[in-house]
């Protein structure tokens, strides 16, 4: 009779064991890059656990993140994808999705495939939806959009008799406020821009786009006519600001430190330095769209994407399970946008918790006219030239005659290419 028991309970163990077995082998396990570091790493972290824990566990999909930092990200992303190491799923930025795709680097999202997992193009904010279509194949979906934008200290406009919410809406109403709050003494500046980096570049879109449609020929292969024109304009109305109105500093300034010691009145910056402003000590400040400098209402603008690159793991299953993440993401963006972005999701968009946040809904204001990088792949070296040519103007190295011809030149033998 024991002998008997011990054979059931034997039996009965190798049965429970095979069922574990089987369930374990419905688990469809998705590698996931993601640079997010500092409070979007922890964002991004509690996000993938929310969805493993509920319904990732429910669809049997699970969600294996690895954080490489920003510094090294696209590095290490394209030494995986060319030696065929590339994760299921990874984070990609609007203006570089034309590049890798371009190198057959993503695999695309069919539409079909979409569908079935509850993504369509009508829950999406449209200029992030076709920033991620190349070609006509869609190889990237949007997160979120982090368009240029304005801060200001509170404090500041108070001090100088100003109204703290004082439109700042056109380049006059920057140049009077700036002009308040100077106070080269005390070391104060009215205003700030980037005069080193990305942001040259950024700034640059942003107003080149109020005084011009476009930066490029309808084919691709030049400048636009009034490019020259336009691009001049945009860099002497911001030297104007430094060395005419002198309102600005002609070095680069960590503007956060500035504004949170009452030293700085208005920067040009975006949404993802929320949580850097949100943090300083007794920093009393809020946030406008981007003014006119030109004649129609525009602003530069970039988002995070997900991307699928080509490697040896990724499979069917495996890119439908992570549409099931993508598809999540985007319904429970909330406390993504709560961190300091714009949702691309008309699902978070239209929440009423979102209305509710203050400075992102300001941002979120200006995506009727926010304006994206054309997706083709040449953009990522465009960027470099007007940020080179940027920056020697501003220090002083070159008239913007020279930098804007010079500009003109390395345009065109890219986009030659």
């Amino acid at each position: 009779m024991q002998r008997k028991t011990r054979l059931m309970a034997l039996v009965l163990v190798v049965a429970l064991a095979s069922l574990s077995s089987s369930a374990l082998a419905k688990v469809t396990e998705v590698s996931f890059w993601s640079p997010f570091t500092g409070p979007d790493g922890e964002v991004i972290e509690q996000m993938v656990k929310d969805f493993n824990e509920g319904e990732g566990q429910e669809k049997g999909v699970k969600i294996d993140l690895l954080i490489v930092p920003w510094e090294d990200y696209y590095t290490k992303l394209t030494v995986a994808v060319a030696s065929g190491r590339g994760p299921n799923l990874a984070i990609c930025h609007s203006h570089r999705v034309a590049g890798f795709a371009g190198e057959g680097a993503l695999l695309e999202f069919k539409p079909a495939t979409l569908e079935s997992s509850g993504i369509t193009q009508e829950d999406y904010i449209s200029a992030l939806w076709q920033a991620g279509e190349v070609n006509g194949h869609r190889y990237a979906v949007p997160i979120d959009a982090f368009p240029r934008n304005l801060y200001y200290n509170k404090t500041l406009f108070r001090n100088a008799g100003l109204d703290e919410n004082q439109p700042l809406d056109t380049l006059e109403d920057v140049i009077l406020a700036g002009q308040k709050i100077t106070n080269p003494e005390a070391g104060v500046w009215g205003y700030c821009f980037g005069v080193r980096g990305s942001w040259v570049q950024r700034d640059f879109y942003a107003y080149y786009w109020q005084m011009a449609p476009s930066m490029f020929s309808a084919d691709y292969k030049g400048v636009a006519p009034e490019f020259a024109e336009t691009a001049k304009r945009v860099f002497q109305t911001n030297l104007d600001l430094i060395h005419k109105y002198k309102i600005a500093p002609a070095e680069p300034v960590a503007y956060g430190p500035l504004m949170a010691q009452n030293k700085l009145g208005i920067a040009v910056s975006q949404i993802t330095e929320l949580g850097m402003l949100e943090k300083s000590p007794g920093l009393d400040f809020g946030a406008a769209p981007t003014p006119l400098f030109g004649e129609e209402k525009a602003t530069y603008a970039l988002g995070h994407n997900f991307v699928m690159p080509r490697g040896r793991d990724q499979t069917a299953q495996k890119m439908q399970a992570a549409n099931s993440f993508i598809d999540w993401f985007a319904r429970h963006g909330l406390e993504w946008a709560r961190g300091g972005k714009v949702p691309a999701s008309y699902a978070v968009l239209n929440d009423p918790r979102f209305a509710e946040m203050e400075i992102q809904s300001v941002v979120a204001s200006q995506l009727d006219y926010m304006r994206i990088p054309p997706a083709i792949p040449q953009i990522p070296a465009i960027d470099q030239v007007i940020v080179d040519n940027g920056e020697a103007i501003y220090a002083g190295k070159a008239s913007i005659d020279e930098a804007v011809d010079r500009m003109i030149e390395q345009i065109e033998k890219i986009l030659a290419r």
